[in-house]
């Protein structure tokens, strides 16, 4: 079971190892993923931390989430991997989402 927590500097960290560019900038990380490494780390914190799924396939969810409508095929090679690890991750932390998140935050 994962208990890493992470805050801004973490999240980048964990942009920088698992994204292709290899970046550690804050505009790369919220292009990509769709939110600021903040509000990720605070998101990660209070609904991931204590549950087996990676930081990395957490990112890849809410890049998803941001550009819904893109093909599968296109997002998973944003992250460099194949279509079917994409998917398989994404869609278990979204039902892990809809599960435990009653609130909606605008």
């Amino acid at each position: 079971m994962a208990v890493a927590q992470f805050d801004e500097s973490g999240m980048l960290r964990e942009f920088q190892e698992h994204h292709p560019t290899r970046s550690f900038s804050i505009d790369s990380f919220s292009h990509v993923v769709g939110v600021t490494p903040q509000i990720a780390a605070v998101i990660w914190n209070r609904y991931f931390c204590l549950t087996n799924f990676t930081c990395c396939h957490f990112m890849w969810t809410l890049s998803f989430l941001t550009v819904y409508g893109m093909n599968d095929i296109v997002m998973a090679a944003l992250w460099g991997v194949s279509v079917n690890t994409y998917t398989a991750n994404v869609w278990v932390i979204i039902e892990h989402l809809y599960n435990n998140v009653s609130e909606v935050c605008l």
